[in-house]
């Protein structure tokens, strides 16, 4: 059980260290509750008023490899844009809000499972996986070409092609 010392309970029951491993989960109390509170080396939880408000059991190690990851699982730091999308710690989006205003939300972290949290650990906003769709580039009909010294639009032979565009210059 000392394997809970020091650990906190997650707004699912289960009991992490800071990196999101589960070593634990409540057997008494209500999750949502004690999401963010520590738990002893006896698995006690305990409120920040000093009284135990739940107890956890510790997960043997069998049963903590391949624990399901949420869809922000893996990504650095990600936290929500000025404009509601979210972005790892390299600015790249990677989701968008589905719940709660960006302008509200702007800088929070966003946890694995998609959940915008505040410093209680309480739900404020919701996101999900997301990239943006990448634009089709027009083909310019004068790309790689060339003008000649009699104003003819060439290809890199020299070659004259007609080109037919509502281009204007």
């Amino acid at each position: 059980m000392s394997a809970l010392a020091g650990k906190r309970v997650n707004k699912v029951g289960n009991v992490v260290d800071s990196h999101g491993e589960i070593y634990g989960r409540l057997v008494e109390g209500d999750p949502k509750k004690l999401a963010g509170k520590m738990c002893d080396k006896d698995g006690n939880v305990w409120s920040e008023g000093g009284n135990i408000i739940g107890r956890a059991e510790l997960v043997p190690e069998s049963e903590r490899a391949g624990q399901k990851e949420g869809p922000f699982a893996g990504f650095d730091s990600p936290k929500v844009t000025k404009d509601g999308l979210v972005a790892d710690s390299k600015g790249i989006t990677i989701g968008r809000l589905i719940q709660g205003d960006g302008k509200q939300l702007y800088g929070k972290e966003v946890d694995e499972d998609g959940d915008v949290l505040d410093k209680n650990g309480n739900t404020i906003g919701r996101a999900e996986r997301w990239e943006p769709e990448e634009k089709a580039k027009t083909h310019n009909p004068v790309a790689g070409r060339k003008v000649n010294r009699e104003g003819n639009v060439v290809d890199e032979d020299g070659k004259y092609t007609r080109i037919v565009s509502n281009l204007h210059c």
